[in-house]
């Protein structure tokens, strides 16, 4: 395997080309349901499928993983990957409280979401945003109840580019190993800041 990942449509799943494969079948399952079959694959250079029935499956968890098909056997299991299916975040306010210094509030877009905690990235450029380089800057909530950032020291006189998304940990009892999962960004949102505190929200 080599990731899982939440999207709009439910579970990206990606993986790792298998010598010698001539297709894959995709495995999803939760212990109170047992295992089912995503997809079966019969060209061995797709390495992505989508799982769209954990669509809305809000706060639960989930593992997926993935055999090789050779010829009319089954190869064996990849590892397996744990995915807590998060809804994506929305922006609900930016306002600039003072000069370089915006708050950033947020919630997210359903009800049954369960998140242990939420990021802010911002940068001065869409395309910053979007390679997490150059004015990027990423800053992680102090709590999983605190719908709000404040970002400080940010310049004045620029636009600056906004997006959220929340993340919530799953320990696995047998082996104490954790992993993180994701949910989709928000939409992008953007303030100008000036040298005063009375910009408006984009």
């Amino acid at each position: 395997m080599r990731s899982v990942a939440n999207c709009d449509k439910g579970a990206d799943i990606r993986w790792k080309k298998a010598a010698g494969a001539n297709g894959y079948i995709v495995y999803c399952g939760r212990k109170e349901d047992g295992y089912r079959k995503v997809a079966t694959i019969h060209d061995p250079n797709v390495l992505q499928c989508y799982d769209t029935k954990v669509r809305t499956g809000w706060g639960k968890v989930y593992q997926y993983f993935v055999c090789g098909l050779y010829g009319n056997k089954t190869g064996p299991q990849s590892d397996r990957m744990v995915l807590i299916r998060l809804a994506p975040m929305k922006i609900t306010g930016l306002k600039a409280t003072k000069p370089g210094t915006v708050r950033c509030t947020y919630a997210c877009t359903v009800r049954g979401n369960t998140a242990d905690g939420y990021v802010l990235e911002y940068a001065a450029s869409k395309e910053d945003l979007k390679q997490k380089s150059g004015t990027f800057g990423r800053i992680y909530g102090k709590s999983r109840d605190t719908l709000a950032i404040t970002v400080n020291r940010l310049k004045n006189r620029t636009t600056w580019y906004f997006r959220v998304r929340a993340y919530a940990d799953y320990m696995n009892s047998a082996s104490k190993k954790k992993t993180r999962s994701w949910s989709a960004y928000s939409k992008t949102a953007s303030l100008y800041v000036t040298d005063s505190a009375e910009p408006a929200y984009q």
